[in-house]
């Protein structure tokens, strides 16, 4: 259950997985286009805008924060350097660092991002 939309309630009831499969099914939806249009963009806007200055994934992530003493979390999309798109859900909870969990955050994106698919 998403309690208030922010994912961050205490009555949230939705897990990482939970949230993957979520917008995994949300691109198969007519109005997939204007969802994701809607996201900041890593280094461009919103809450994305001032981070991922020096990674290989700027530009290419596109993703919700949320935040509070305690918790860090990301939800959404990283696009490959091959075009692949690929969900990402990074729930980070008791954590004592907000900047550690954000790098965190960061470098995995930027490992999605280089992801390439061997036939």
């Amino acid at each position: 259950m998403i309690q208030d939309g922010s994912g961050l309630s205490r009555q949230g009831l939705c897990s990482p997985a939970q949230m993957g499969e979520l917008l995994c099914l949300v691109t198969r939806q007519p109005w997939f286009g204007l969802f994701f249009s809607s996201l900041p963009v890593a280094g461009k806007d919103g809450t994305l805008e001032k981070r991922f200055a020096n990674n290989a994934a700027n530009g290419s992530v596109f993703a919700k924060t949320g935040s509070m003493k305690g918790i860090s979390n990301l939800a959404g999309y990283v696009r490959t350097e091959e075009g692949r798109l690929l969900a990402v859900v990074v729930f980070c909870t008791q954590i004592t660092s907000g900047a550690d969990a954000r790098k965190w955050q960061e470098k995995l994106c930027e490992i999605l991002y280089r992801y390439s698919v061997v036939d």
